[in-house]
């Protein structure tokens, strides 16, 4: 189940050459060669469990970006035997889940995806959708939309509403605006943890140095 693929950009323009596609159930992205209509690599992109609309490439295809729909748990290392509760996903929703906005490096030669040059930036644990790249006088800003950040994980066995009504409950969601080109010094001034193979900047770093803005 796979949605909104992106095309390969030079100069901010499609240029033809390759195709970047979201698995929508798994987390993971896929590579396609456009001169021969065949897929050349399939990733399996660290912390995200599922991802929507946020597959695009940057204006020169620097990174193709794929970000979380539903958020995954925050530092979750299953190999150090963490576990979390049934309880732990209800009352520590805000606490334990973060999404993902992940900046995929891109062989300039091969169109294909550098798991080890790649990054990612920890967003709010709301639910981010649609994605694109800056463009112009926006080059070097993805955006993102997000809807529920209301934080409803429903729950009406215990008196909450109903995951179809909680996350409509306020008037606006946010619009999340990534400094991407900032964010890439930050990581070779070596700001991040590696978690499950993946350099991540901390939701808190990323405030703290400019990277991350939410807008109504």
């Amino acid at each position: 189940d796979s949605h909104h693929p992106a095309l390969s950009e030079t100069n901010g323009k499609y240029d033809g050459r390759w195709l970047y596609i979201n698995d929508r159930a798994h987390g993971r992205i896929g590579m396609v060669d456009l001169s021969d209509f065949r897929t050349k690599q399939i990733m399996q992109v660290a912390n995200l469990q599922t991802s929507h609309g946020g597959i695009f490439a940057t204006p020169n295809t620097q990174y193709v970006h794929i970000s979380s729909k539903v958020p995954a748990l925050k530092a979750f290392n299953a190999s150090k035997g963490q576990t979390v509760t049934l309880d732990d996903h209800l009352n520590r929703y805000a606490d334990i889940y973060r999404g993902y906005s992940t900046f995929v490096k891109v062989d300039p030669k091969t169109g294909r995806m550098l798991l080890k040059e790649s990054f990612q930036i920890e967003l709010p644990p709301y639910t981010q959708d649609l994605a694109d790249a800056g463009k112009g006088v926006r080059e070097g800003w993805g955006f993102i939309t997000s809807y529920n950040v209301e934080m409803s994980t429903g729950g009406i066995q215990q008196g909450k509403a109903p995951i179809e009504v909680g996350p409509s409950q306020l008037d606006f969601d946010y619009l999340h605006l990534i400094n991407w080109k900032k964010a890439e010094e930050v990581v070779a001034a070596g700001k991040f943890t590696e978690l499950n193979g993946i350099r991540v900047i901390s939701l808190e770093t990323a405030i703290a140095e400019g990277l991350l803005f939410l807008a109504p």
